[in-house]
This record gives structure tokens, sequence and C-alpha cells, in this order.
């Protein structure tokens, strides 16, 4: 009769156990999937019409975009370089922080940052521009994701966050 009433204790004790954790995964669901949308879109906000044939010093220009579901406040930044695919050199053509808080993904999509990168290149020739997005920097800087060369080469094998646009550009 005592080990019945001992057992019935502690069933209940279970069961009340299970509701409670039940109530709090109600109340408190696990995040989902962490990542960050980055993006470039043609002139017109289409993925298509990218600026890829230019003449020397033509103006191209496409939009850059950000969407953070990392379930926390992150700060982006952005570099943009250029690679001359003839010489291998390499210059920055600008550099930009962002901070935006999480973004929950809904039905509807909606951007959360876009802004719009316009460029000319005055020698004729073919080029990459590179975008490439680093996460938490700050508190983490450029350097801490190594070299310039070192973040390029990961961009270019596809280790960090990176977009590629390939631009030939005709002489006059």
């Amino acid at each position: 009769m005592k080990v019945d009433r001992i057992l019935s204790f502690i069933l209940l004790l279970a069961l009340l156990a299970s509701i409670a954790m039940l109530i709090y995964l109600i109340l408190n669901p696990p995040p989902g999937e962490k990542f960050t949308e980055f993006y470039i879109l043609g002139p017109k906000g289409k993925a298509a019409d990218y600026p890829t044939r230019l003449f020397v010093n033509q103006s191209g220009s496409v939009i850059i975009g950000i969407v953070n579901h990392e379930y926390r406040a992150m700060n982006y930044t952005v570099e943009i370089w250029l690679i001359d695919e003839s010489t291998s050199n390499l210059r920055l053509l600008e550099s930009f922080t962002v901070s935006l808080e999480h973004m929950p993904i809904s039905e509807k999509w909606e951007p959360q940052f876009e802004r719009i990168f316009s460029f000319s290149i005055d020698a004729p020739g073919k080029y990459k521009i590179v975008f490439i997005l680093l996460k938490d920097c700050p508190p983490k800087m450029p350097e801490d994701f190594g070299s310039e060369e070192e973040r390029i080469s990961k961009a270019l094998k596809g280790e960090i966050q990176s977009l590629i646009l390939n631009v030939e550009v005709f002489g006059i």
C-alpha cells in the first residue's frame, strides 16, 4: 500500500513536470535556422540586367541587400573589391558598415536593408567585382577575417559569404 502511494506520487510529479515543460516550449519555442540573406540585384531591382558589359568609364550600378535572420542584432561590414583578371591587381572600391535587428521570416518577403552601389572602370579588360559580407564587424575588425588577399581568396573559393559580378569593359 505504501509502495503504491509512493509510485502514484512519483507518477503525478512526472506528469506535472511534463505539462510544465510542454507549456514552456509552447511559450518559448527554440529558434529556427540562423542565417543572413546577402544579395545583389540589377538596377531595376530584379535579379536580372546586371551591368556585365560596359564601356570605359561608363557607369554601372547594382542594389546590395542584406536581411538579418540571425535571431539577434548584427553588425555587418560589406567590402567591395575590384579585381583586374589580367593583372590580378586588387582595389578596394568601397566599404560600409550597417547594424540590423533580427527580422523574422514571414510569408511575404520584404527587404530589410538595400543600397545602390554605382561604379565605373577606367580601362578595358575583364574584371570581377567581389562583394564580401563580414558578420559581427565590429566588434570583429576586417583584419580578424584575415588579410585583404586572404579574404578575397576565401570569397572566391566560397569560404566566406560573398557575391561576384563579372564585368567586361570595352574601349571606346
